[in-house]
């Protein structure tokens, strides 16, 4: 049962569950307070396997750990729990929602232009410069007339943003204005949430595919969103990528030394982990907003067949980071000619002008309930 952090975070829940049982082992063989089994004279070891001169075995998980009724380990039948739980996949993934706290703005001062935030009140930033890349807070979700948008609320501007109603139209048309590029009417200006804000990795759904709220880019016009869709390998192809995650490791991605022959490294298995990689792009959850992507790889194969054996590891590696849960920076496919941010899954803050998507759902994971629903399709309100 290898982990291998770089296919997914699942191994989070699996080391926990891991922990469960070897706690409820320990708490049942040593009891709550082990200086009480101390005294009591049992003999005990803490090693999980070991044989006695004799040849037995009696280490803690060969045999049965028991206390009165409390049967924690049975080594016939534990081991086969284990395994069987640790192949299951139906784990929940969540990230903890937050506001950003920090600087409101890049601290370098810039040169005369429009649209930077003043150095001082009054000091035009046509003439005297200012301050840029804004920091977002968090969002909020703003219906103007027949759009639905997601805009970013500024750090600055949080507190009257929550607490102001006649700020939260004026500052919200501000940011209309830029990201739809026209004169926006205040009266056409609703707030389906009220006050209420969307926080930085809020989930969200669409066309399938789950994802997390990172930043804004473009001036608001975009979103950047990191993925919460987890990729799935059967276990043959889950340790060959451990094989190839450690060979990197080592050799410094390849800088040190080559493969060795007895590494179990090869050119057939990494063209059938690139296949793979290339079938799980080209369907759904991912191909809902990889798929752009997905069609270049795929194009690339013959280049890919042709690269050394360890430049094919390396980008095999960078390949599987397309698919990493939490990921908001790209992936350096170079090696077959593509970029080397490819990747950065983007979405359109308009989300009414996102092109073939029927369902946009914000999805609560709040204890308390941010709406009455625990799912809201954003294109219906």
């Amino acid at each position: 049962m290898l982990k291998c952090r770089e296919i997914n975070d699942l191994h989070h829940a699996k080391d926990a569950y891991l922990n469960v049982v070897m706690g409820n082992v320990y708490n049942t063989k040593f009891t709550k307070d082990p200086l009480n089994f101390i005294k009591s004279g049992e003999r005990y070891s803490m090693k999980l396997f070991k044989k006695n001169q004799d040849g037995k075995e009696s280490g803690l998980l060969t045999g049965i750990v028991k206390r009165g009724d409390t049967i924690a380990w049975n080594s016939e039948t534990s081991f086969d729990i284990v395994r069987r739980m640790m192949s299951k996949n139906s784990i929940r993934y969540v990230r903890y929602t937050y506001k950003r706290k920090g600087g409101f703005f890049d601290q370098m001062p810039e040169r005369k232009k429009a649209g930077l935030v003043q150095r001082k009140k009054g000091l035009v930033t046509e003439k005297y410069g200012g301050y840029n890349n804004t920091t977002a807070a968090c969002f909020s979700l703003v219906k103007y007339k027949n759009d639905v948008i997601i805009i970013p609320i500024e750090n600055m501007y949080l507190k009257l943003y929550e607490t102001d109603t006649a700020f939260r139209i004026k500052y919200s048309a501000v940011q209309l204005k830029d990201i739809l590029t026209s004169e926006i009417d205040i009266k056409g200006i609703s707030f389906p949430f009220e006050n209420r804000i969307i926080k930085i990795n809020t989930l969200i759904e669409v066309d399938g595919f789950r994802c997390n709220i990172v930043q804004k880019s473009n001036k608001g016009r975009t979103l950047v969103v990191s993925s919460a869709e987890s990729l799935i390998v059967d276990k043959k192809m889950n340790d060959y990528i451990k094989k190839v995650s450690a060979y990197l490791e080592k050799s410094e991605k390849g800088k040190k030394f080559s493969p060795a022959l007895y590494s179990g490294l090869n050119a057939d298995d990494n063209t059938k982990l690139f296949d793979l990689l290339c079938s799980k792009i080209s369907n759904k959850p991912f191909s809902s907003v990889l798929q752009k992507i997905g069609n270049k790889i795929q194009n690339k194969r013959e280049d890919f067949l042709k690269l050394e054996l360890k430049e094919q590891l390396l980008f095999l590696s960078n390949m599987i980071l397309l698919f990493k849960t939490g990921r908001s920076t790209g992936c350096d496919l170079k090696l077959i000619g593509e970029s080397g941010q490819a990747g950065v899954i983007t979405l359109n803050s308009t989300l009414t002008k996102i092109g073939g998507r029927q369902i946009i759902r914000i999805i609560d994971q709040s204890p308390t309930g941010l709406f009455e629903k625990k799912s809201v399709n954003l294109l219906e309100l």
